[in-house]
């Protein structure tokens, strides 16, 4: 009985199905990506599977910029720009703490002054989860798999 019940459990994560998102541009331009299938009426959405390469940009269509809103918080702040370093990704470095004009962009942002946050494009996440981080990158284009280390001599 033991076997069956375990042989059971191994089989559950054969039961999960890649999750699907959905990328889409409105009228007024902005690109939008959702879980939920785009409203009627929209040209050319496309599919994004969670897990899989992520969708390169279309020609003509860069990929949305990849803002950081962090100062020396600590291990928090750090692990954030390391992850991001980790995975080469590009991004700009704003300092709410020295920049007035960057407290208050963050302000409106969030409703609050607390670091860290990813900005990417028109979406952000405030603080540091790197599953909600590779959800958000991977959905705007970006990859995020880690490099690999350097092999090291023998």
């Amino acid at each position: 009985m033991k076997r069956l019940l375990w042989l059971g459990l191994l089989c559950i994560p054969l039961t999960v199905q890649a999750a699907e998102m959905y990328r889409w541009v409105n009228p007024g331009g902005v690109t939008t990506y959702s879980d939920s299938p785009p409203p009627a009426g929209v040209q050319a959405p496309s599919r994004v599977y969670r897990g899989s390469e992520p969708a390169a940009a279309a020609p003509g269509e860069e990929k949305p910029a990849v803002v950081l809103y962090a100062f020396d918080c600590g291990p928090l702040c750090n692990d954030a720009m390391a992850w991001l370093a980790e995975r080469n990704i590009a991004y700009s470095l704003k300092n709410p703490q020295i920049e007035q004009d960057t407290a208050a962009e963050l302000q409106k942002l969030t409703g609050a002054l607390e670091v860290p946050v990813l900005r990417v494009g028109d979406q952000h996440y405030k603080g540091f989860e790197p599953a909600n981080w590779t959800k958000l990158l991977t959905g705007a284009g970006y990859s995020v798999r880690a490099a690999k280390p350097a092999a090291k001599p023998q």
